[in-house]
């Protein structure tokens, strides 16, 4: 059985092969197979057994882990593969009750605001549910056979207090969705201004397109669908646009990240201005004249960057 050769090219940046490979180096490493003594008349009619065992060895595929080839078990890969996906799964459950308990928390604190903003009315009807509670239990009819003027006092007392409750009620609801049309106005339009902010800094960068990637930024550092529309920073939003522009340059130029590592360093900061300046324009130039290809010449770059933002 021919054995398929798989070589991933290796990188900088997280492979998703290394907990495969690791966990699967851990456990049991691939023994080579010995060399078969070679066959004698007397062992003719065993052959075919033998081939059928053959055929059943377990199949490997070569992949390159850390620099060194790997040599694996292609069922142990498919396992550990799975089991990768079953761990996604499971993942995605997590961030599902996690952004429930976070909705459910937001709703209490805006409880807790409106709360301690109109505290005075709340507690009014507060009172006045205590004293309808003790007109609940009476029997009216009862009441009125004993003593007909003051159950008749009695009852109007009770019907004054449940139309005040209800008024007040009723008005304090109405504040509240008030109070919240205004939050939300208030948000819409920081968020209007916000954009008016990026349009004026990032020009037609500031487009749909751009704004679906910088949200999928912001959830590949960890913010959730709600995190993210409560924005209203135009600065935050400038530090996932610089943070989505570098993931796209590294994720445009893998070949380069290993070529970085090899490039000159720059002067070190203990030098002399003027040393310093020639040495960098002699290692820029060096770089730039190495090579005719575009790759090098974007190691070279990449690396005066690299040096410049430590």
């Amino acid at each position: 059985m021919t054995n398929p050769n798989i070589i991933v090219e290796e990188v900088d940046a997280f492979d998703p092969l290394d907990s495969i490979v690791d966990e699967i180096l851990g456990e049991t490493e691939p023994v080579e197979a010995k060399p078969e003594p070679e066959e004698t008349p007397a062992e003719e009619e065993t052959e075919e057994i033998e081939t059928q065992e053959a055929d059943e060895e377990p199949e490997y595929i070569e992949l390159k882990h850390n620099g060194k080839p790997v040599k694996l078990k292609l069922e142990d890969v498919i396992e550990q593969a799975q089991k990768g996906f079953d761990y996604t799964q499971k993942t995605q459950e997590i961030a599902d009750q996690r952004k429930q308990v976070e909705q459910y928390a937001q709703f209490i604190q805006q409880q807790a605001q409106f709360q301690q903003q109109f505290q005075g009315e709340i507690a009014q009807i507060a009172a006045m549910d205590m004293q309808l509670q003790r007109y609940k239990d009476v029997d009216w009819s009862n009441y009125t056979d004993q003593d007909p003027v003051e159950a008749t006092k009695a009852w109007q007392r009770y019907q004054i207090l449940q139309q005040q409750r209800g008024e007040m009620a009723q008005g304090l609801s109405a504040r509240q969705v008030q109070m919240q049309r205004e939050m939300q106005a208030r948000a819409t339009q920081s968020l209007t201004e916000a954009a008016q902010s990026l349009e004026r800094e990032l020009g037609k960068a500031w487009n749909a397109e751009t704004r679906a990637a910088l949200k999928e930024t912001g959830k590949e550092y960890g913010f959730n669908d709600d995190e993210l529309a409560a924005i209203q920073d135009p600065r935050v939003v400038k530090v996932l646009y610089d943070a989505y522009k570098w993931r796209s340059m590294k994720s445009q130029n893998p070949a380069v990240q290993k070529k970085v590592s090899d490039a000159p360093k720059l002067a070190k900061p203990g030098a002399k201005p003027v040393q310093a300046e020639n040495t960098q324009k002699k290692q820029l130039q060096k770089l730039l004249k190495s090579s005719s290809s575009r790759s090098k010449r974007e190691a070279a770059a990449m690396a005066l960057l690299d040096d410049f933002v430590r």
